[in-house]
């Protein structure tokens, strides 16, 4: 907002918040950066929202809930990536001695086309999730999801076959 203009009634009913709303982040979240983030997301989609406000209500406990259910998706989100790295890093729990190339060629295949194409995107080409999601047009986290199942089932195959050997 410039010096000149007037605030709008967003501004003039949620900006005096913002303070209290960093406050109520940084006592759940140690990163200082993460809280003044979702509290900008919870700003921003408070304003998208305003439609939606009733005029009676009391703002701070509006912005509060929303605050509270942006930060615990925040961590949802960083809980299963840092799951899906662990899983992308322990995948074969053979030694790599023996695992050649047709064992893995033959692990593909018995994956189902979905689930292929979403090892063909991120681990084979190198796409970054987001990536991969536009490509398949499905939200990051379903694609998530697909990954670590994929993962899940390329590791039973493959140990399965490194036993029959």
């Amino acid at each position: 907002m410039k010096s000149h203009e007037k605030p709008t009634e967003f501004e003039r009913r949620f900006a005096p918040l913002r303070a209290k709303l960093v406050g109520y982040l940084s006592r759940r979240t140690p990163d200082t950066a993460e809280a003044e983030d979702v509290a900008q997301e919870t700003l921003l989609a408070a304003y998208h929202q305003q439609d939606a406000f009733r005029n009676d209500a009391a703002p701070l406990p509006y912005l509060l809930g929303i605050a509270r259910r942006r930060l615990r998706d925040r961590q949802r989100s960083r809980h299963q990536t840092e799951q899906l790295k662990d899983d992308a890093q322990n995948l074969p729990d053979a030694t790599p001695q023996l695992i050649d190339s047709l064992t893995l060629k033959s692990a593909l295949a018995k994956l189902s086309e979905a689930e292929r194409r979403v090892l063909e995107l991120t681990a084979i080409e190198g796409r970054t999730y987001k990536e991969a999601a536009a490509i398949l047009r499905e939200p990051v986290g379903t694609l998530k999801w697909r990954v670590h199942s994929a993962v899940k089932t390329l590791r039973t195959i493959l140990s399965e076959e490194t036993k029959t050997k």
